[in-house]
């Protein structure tokens, strides 16, 4: 609750000088992988669901914050041509509080970078035999933060198109000791995420 509240007073300051608040729903797709592990490639897949405010605190600068479930993690699957034959699925489910800056290149184009908090509320690995035993996993951490950027383009008069990377400046989980199974070392999350952003009237 306090990192919330310092989050809101970093943008208080912008809103009092704001030419134009608005806001919306959002809703994509994450492409992930985790560093750490035995898998390698954005091969997981998940949703992104939330919405999003925004406050222009120039023409050309904007400042956004966001509030969205999303899915991360990493995926292995087996190939027989390389004879790996193992699956493995990491599955993670946080809630996102990204807050962003961006600035209009153009009138259809903005770029922009933030960072991002984000709280574990699910969690699951498995592999060919099922759920991963105690012995052979280690627990993730409930809080975490991550670095973006990326940029957004206007589709339509109340429709954008954002895509954007990040990466985890904290790590999801650490390995205090040997490496086990399919854990090498600390893990790191990274996502490419495109997301549809519908502006609602107010």
């Amino acid at each position: 609750m306090k990192k919330l509240f310092v989050i809101l007073l970093f943008l208080l300051p912008a809103s009092l000088y704001a030419q134009k608040f608005y806001g919306g729903l959002q809703g994509g797709l994450n492409a992930t992988q985790v560093e750490g592990d035995l898998s390698s490639g954005f091969n997981k897949v998940g949703i992104v669901a939330g919405g999003w405010v925004q406050i222009d605190l120039a023409p050309k600068l904007w400042s956004g914050l966001e509030l969205k479930y999303t899915q991360k993690g990493s995926r292995m699957n087996p190939n027989p041509k390389t004879g790996e034959l193992r699956k493995y699925v990491m599955r993670l489910g946080y809630m996102e509080m990204p807050v962003t800056i961006g600035y209009r290149a153009e009138d259809w184009l903005s770029v922009l970078a933030g960072v991002s908090y984000n709280r574990l509320v699910n969690s699951r690995e498995f592999d060919n035999y099922g759920d991963l035993p105690p012995q052979e996993t280690l627990p993730f951490k409930d809080n975490t933060w991550d670095v973006m950027a990326g940029g957004r383009f206007n589709v339509l008069p109340k429709l954008q198109v954002d895509i954007r990377y990040a990466i985890s400046l904290t790590p999801i989980r650490n390995l205090p000791g040997q490496s086990i199974v399919y854990i090498r070392d600390d893990q790191y999350s990274r996502a490419i995420t495109t997301t549809l952003f519908y502006q609602i009237d107010w």
